[in-house]
C-alpha cells in the first residue's frame, strides 16, 4: 500500500483499505483468451477486424490492401503496385 494513503487514513482515524490479490501474473496469463477477429475488411486505410467483443481497428498505409486471411485468421496485406 502507498505510504501516502496510509498516512491519510491514520490522520483521519480510519483503517486503511484492505488489498487482496486477484491472482498471479502467470495465473492471469494462463486464463486469458486471445481476441482473434473472425472477419476482416477495409474502410479507407482502416483495417477492421470483428471479434466477439467488438471491433479491432488498425491504420495501415494507403498503398496496401487486404486480400484475404491466412490459415491463422490474420489478414494478408498486399502492396499496390503502380
Amino acid at each position: 500500500m502507498d505510504d501516502k494513503i496510509r498516512q491519510e487514513c491514520e490522520k483521519l482515524g480510519i483503517p486503511p483499505p484492505i488489498t487482496s490479490s486477484h491472482g498471479t501474473d502467470q495465473n492471469i496469463a494462463d486464463n486469458m483468451k486471445r481476441l482473434i477477429p473472425n472477419k476482416w475488411h477495409l474502410e479507407g486505410n482502416q483495417l477492421i477486424g470483428q471479434t466477439e467483443l467488438g471491433e479491432l481497428r488498425q491504420s495501415i498505409p494507403t498503398n496496401y490492401i487486404c486480400v484475404g486471411t491466412d490459415d491463422k485468421g490474420l489478414p494478408i496485406l498486399q502492396k499496390i503496385k503502380m
